[in-house]
């Protein structure tokens, strides 16, 4: 089949990701028939996306352990809203669907997260990592907000922009 053909797959039971297995969805869908099911991604884990919007739906539980990741890495992208374990951005803009939680490490890589109306969470072990400048950073230029929890006393530098005319980085700790 040709590279451009896309699969749109349902399955109408769990799915389940076990310690350390990895599933790449590509552009492709893989959703639940009908409402209800739980999708799981265990320990070590890694769920790809590459499409717009291809997160898998249409589960009732969405369980994404600490040290699970999801990874966003083709152009722009739609941010399903999670409470995520990682959380990569690769390539392009992605923007939040809606308020979301990372509980383990927020990676970019030159990408833009735009954060929108939606709020974003980090837990307080989060971190977040990259090389950033007015191409890979956290936009928030619209009523959306980046909040971390903190156990104590401690520096936090938030990687955040703007991109109202032009991009303009400007972190604060």
């Amino acid at each position: 089949s040709a590279a451009s053909d896309v699969y749109k797959r349902q399955i109408s039971g769990n799915l389940l990701l076990t310690t350390g297995a990895l599933l790449d969805l590509g552009a492709n869908t893989l959703n639940r028939t009908t409402s209800g099911g739980t999708l799981s991604l265990n320990a070590n884990s890694k769920l790809t996306l590459g499409g717009a919007s291809n997160f898998p739906s249409n589960f009732g539980t969405i369980d994404l352990v600490n040290s699970s990741t999801v990874n966003y890495n083709v152009g722009n992208q739609l941010v399903s809203s999670q409470l995520y374990g990682n959380l990569t951005l690769s390539g392009g803009t992605k923007t939040l669907a809606a308020a979301s939680t990372v509980n383990g490490n927020l990676s970019l890589t030159s990408s833009l997260l735009v954060l929108g109306a939606s709020n974003l969470t980090l837990g307080a072990t989060t971190s977040i990592s990259g090389v950033f400048d007015a191409n890979n950073m956290i936009v928030a230029s619209g009523t959306g907000a980046l909040r971390k929890f903190f156990t104590g006393a401690a520096s936090f530098t938030f990687p955040i922009g703007d991109n109202v005319s032009v991009a303009e980085y400007s972190p604060f700790s």
